[in-house]
């Protein structure tokens, strides 16, 4: 039986940082998904860009796609900002500040183990995408809603 991420399954942090390069430099970014009974779903590479990080709550076959379109709206020249709203995927997404004590508590680890690993460290700004209410899957949990959602 698989483990739940690579470096369970026996990848080195190093390999894990390479792919991840490999990955920001072919595409811009990658998305991490980090699992359990509250899972969540972020990118790394944007913030090289110029633009916001982006992390969605729930299951990665459902935060994934639409965090990729979302990517790949912000690569194209779409701005996203705290309080602006899009269509994604037929689905009306609000976006959302980040309380920087989210970020203090790990959620977004991975981009500052990454960073850390490249040698360089980009202005870091992280948004929330949720899907509005009336959308599908409307009823997903977020950051805003609960102050304990990660507590990490």
């Amino acid at each position: 039986m698989a483990a739940m991420c690579s470096i369970c399954d026996g990848q080195t942090y190093d390999a894990l940082h390479r792919h991840t390069a490999q990955l920001i430099d072919e595409g811009g970014w990658r998305l991490l998904a980090v699992g359990g009974w509250k899972p969540w779903t972020y990118t790394i590479g944007l913030a090289e860009r110029g633009h916001p990080e982006l992390v969605a709550v729930g299951p990665p076959q459902a935060t994934g796609r639409l965090l990729d379109e979302a990517a790949a709206l912000a690569m194209d020249g779409r701005p996203l900002s705290e309080g602006s709203a899009l269509t994604v995927l037929d689905q009306s997404v609000q976006v959302g500040a980040v309380h920087p004590r989210h970020i203090e508590r790990g959620l977004v680890a991975g981009w500052f183990d990454y960073y850390v690993w490249a040698g360089r460290r980009p202005a870091l700004k992280v948004l929330e995408l949720v899907r509005a209410a009336g959308s599908r899957a409307s009823s997903q949990r977020t950051l805003s809603s609960s102050t304990n959602l990660l507590r990490l």
